[in-house]
């Protein structure tokens, strides 16, 4: 379930010009870490919580592009969806 995992995604890389789609996903109950995707790179991503679903939305990507994208991450199924805003 979402209450034992912690969850970082999305951003800029050192040199703040290259956007990443990296999650890293850090499981309290285990103490281990792993890495997934968003569907695609951008940063200043907003998430939030909500059962087992977490959400990744919007953001800016490259050439300072507003997303429209909403990248949903199931905990129980460990899988993702993707779907555009209109």
């Amino acid at each position: 379930a979402t209450s034992s995992l912690f969850f970082i995604g999305g951003g800029l890389i050192f040199d703040w010009i290259t956007f990443t789609a990296n999650v890293y996903i850090f499981n309290l109950s285990s103490m281990t870490w792993t890495t997934s995707q968003l569907s695609s790179a951008r940063a200043f991503v907003t998430a939030v919580s909500f059962g087992r679903y977490i959400f990744f939305a919007g953001g800016t990507g490259i050439g300072s592009t507003v997303s429209d994208v909403v990248d949903q991450y199931d905990s129980i199924t460990e899988t993702w969806t993707s779907k555009t805003l209109s």
